[in-house]
């Protein structure tokens, strides 16, 4: 099976560009960016500024890294690359990453979440895949569906240097007459290829997330330990064209959730999370600070501090 890292480049054009015509290609969405910025807030809503604010800096160090390796991409899309990844070696990643299947948990009721592809969409919508599909995907919007239990499981798989990680609640089985234990045998996952220097790249980012500066710099802040991790939101429902969104406006059922990986030690992991705070807002500010008591617990066995109740009532022990 080849590297995933390869599969990113396996659709892509290997022929040298001219100076000129590289220098070109990075320069034109450099001036579109620049443009947007200056001229979008006055003819774009927020939402759709941000989407192609991005993906023209997705673009921009796309096409960078084409002219300094001496790469040309190819700026074809549907069955071939899109500026060099393509929706075709992003499958094959949410695949190997368990996304669009169940991750096996020992307990009824898992759904599969969905991880779109080119035949995917054929076959739901009888569309082809368009360029626009990828930049979705490719920063978590778009069609893709996924489970907490799911980001747990990938973010674990990660942390585990690209071993799979399937997770289980039985540990063992206790014979109610004999008393005795038999342990249940953790499944052996399988091996994703990727490059050391790839997953130290990804790891080494995620560590920066919770550095000062980072999103998440209060999951991390004063403690002993390394935190490697994400930040996001999830949108719960869509807004119209010219709408921004205001979370003060919003009923709250209607606010966005707010979602955080993470694992630690980042040098040595021993565990690794997913947080979803339904209508939450911010991963950094909601569900971050959450993290850190998880990992205090597991990890200085250090109790989370007492919450007051609603109702103004302390909690009985």
């Amino acid at each position: 099976m080849p590297d995933l890292g390869s599969a990113l480049w396996s659709h892509a054009s290997l022929s040298l560009p001219g100076l000129p015509r590289a220098l070109v290609r990075v320069a034109i969405p450099s001036l579109l960016a620049a443009a947007l910025v200056v001229v979008g807030p006055w003819i774009l809503d927020t939402y759709t500024l941000n989407i192609l604010v991005r993906a023209l800096f997705v673009a921009i160090a796309a096409l960078t890294v084409d002219v300094l390796w001496g790469y040309s991409g190819t700026l074809t899309f549907g069955q071939s690359a899109f500026f060099g990844i393509g929706a075709y070696a992003l499958a094959i990643g949410f695949t190997q990453f368990g996304f669009g299947q169940p991750t096996g948990i020992d307990i009824e009721g898992e759904v599969p979440g969905l991880a779109p592809s080119q035949d995917w969409k054929q076959r739901r919508f009888k569309q082809k895949w368009y360029a626009g599909d990828t930049v979705s995907i490719g920063i978590g919007q778009g069609y893709l569906l996924a489970t907490p239990l799911q980001l747990a499981a990938a973010v674990a798989t990660l942390a585990n240097n690209g071993r799979v990680v399937h997770p289980r609640l039985l540990k063992a089985v206790q014979n109610a007459r004999t008393q005795e234990t038999v342990e249940i045998a953790p499944k052996e996952g399988e091996l994703i290829p990727i490059k050391p220097e790839h997953l130290a790249l990804i790891k080494a980012a995620m560590v920066d997330v919770t550095r000062p500066g980072g999103t998440a710099v209060r999951a991390s802040q004063g403690a002993p330990y390394t935190v490697a991790a994400k930040t996001g939101t999830a949108q719960v429902i869509a807004m119209k064209q010219n709408e921004t969104y205001n979370e003060k406006r919003v009923k709250e059922e209607h606010r966005d959730h707010a979602l955080f990986i993470a694992f630690a030690p980042a040098e040595e992991p021993r565990i690794a999370l997913a947080i979803l705070v339904e209508n939450g807002g911010h991963g950094g500010s909601t569900a971050a600070p959450i993290a850190r008591e998880v990992f205090d617990y597991a990890l200085l066995h250090k109790k989370p501090q007492v919450k007051q109740q609603l109702g103004g009532e302390e909690p009985s022990d």
